[in-house]
This record gives structure tokens, C-alpha cells and sequence, in this order.
């Protein structure tokens, strides 16, 4: 399950954005793996151990896609900025919180 800044549960509503959910019940499941920006070299060597691509877990055709500051999850197309938009960085905060983490797609120019 994934979670918001808040520690709240998202989903994805009826018109694809991924969104804060009312509760864990309505919450969408999603799944990591290595990020599609690979398949078109647009990912530093140096960042690739850490860059990954999410996809809801009922629907595995569907990503999650970073456009105009807000996520959505959208069916696969294999172009090269549907990869760079489907694409995060993965880090871990260990300095300021040992047990947190988060996703950025800042990388992307």
C-alpha cells in the first residue's frame, strides 16, 4: 500500500489521479520495480540501483505517471516520456527519519 507525506493512504479515483484515500480500506495497492526510464538510457548508472517505476497491483498495466505536479496512473505506452514520467527515485531518509522513505521524480530535466 502506499502512503502520502501525511501518512495517509492514496488511491486511484475514477479519473485516474492518484489521490489521499478516506481510509486504509479504499486505499490502492501498488507495486515497485526498476524503472522504465532504463529501457531508454535516460537514467545515470549511478541512480539506476535506486530508480523505480510503480504500478497498481489489480491493474499491472497501469502506471503511476508524474505530469504537470500531480500522479495519475495511466495505462503502458512505450514512448520516451511516458518511461521518464513513470520513473522515481527511491531514498531513504536516514538522517532525519531512520525509518522513512520517499519517492522523487526531480531527476527528470
Amino acid at each position: 500500500m502506499a502512503f502520502s507525506k501525511s501518512n495517509r493512504a492514496v488511491k486511484v479515483a475514477t479519473n485516474a489521479n492518484v489521490e489521499l484515500s478516506a481510509d486504509d480500506q479504499g486505499a490502492t495497492e501498488f507495486l515497485m520495480f526498476g524503472c522504465r526510464a532504463w529501457e531508454d538510457n535516460l537514467v545515470t548508472p549511478d541512480m539506476r540501483p535506486n530508480c523505480y517505476s510503480l504500478v497498481e497491483k489489480n491493474r499491472p498495466d497501469y502506471h503511476v505517471r508524474h505530469a504537470g505536479y500531480f500522479l495519475y496512473s495511466h495505462d503502458q505506452q512505450n514512448t520516451p516520456i511516458f518511461n521518464l514520467d513513470s520513473s522515481f527515485i527511491h531514498y531513504r531518509d536516514a538522517f532525519l527519519r531512520p525509518a522513512s522513505s520517499y519517492l522523487d521524480s526531480s531527476f527528470i530535466l
